[in-house]
């Protein structure tokens, strides 16, 4: 039996060993029987134009479903991110997001046991 597998683009948003934001694309082959154990789960909205400055308490996905928003962390680094994409974020510092474009940013927040 052949187990389906695809590759998948995340943004990893975590703290360097210099105590501040980063951001990298990692990609992760996903076999389709692969899971994460996910303790909370929520499905959030953020209006256009709406920024925020914040940490991350705990590893999580950040998937967005509609919308886009500009994620900027602390070392400098800015990425577009819109539909279908995924950051698994795990800083403790900081990072900062701007919703861009007309419509708002619809997407889901899963923390994962860790």
């Amino acid at each position: 039996m052949v187990i389906p597998s695809f590759d998948m683009s995340i943004i990893r948003v975590y703290t360097g060993a210099d105590g501040i934001s980063h951001m990298e694309e990692i990609f992760d082959s996903i076999a389709a029987t692969d899971s994460k154990k996910v303790t909370d789960l929520r499905f959030l909205r953020s209006e256009s134009g709406v920024e925020q400055r914040l940490n991350a308490p705990y590893m999580h996905y950040d998937i967005t479903l509609s919308g886009q928003m500009d994620l900027s962390v602390a070392d400098g680094t800015s990425l577009r991110v819109g539909p279908g994409g995924v950051c698994q974020v795990e800083d403790q510092v900081d990072h900062s997001f701007t919703v861009v474009g007309p419509e708002p940013r619809i997407f889901i927040i899963a923390r994962l046991q860790q």
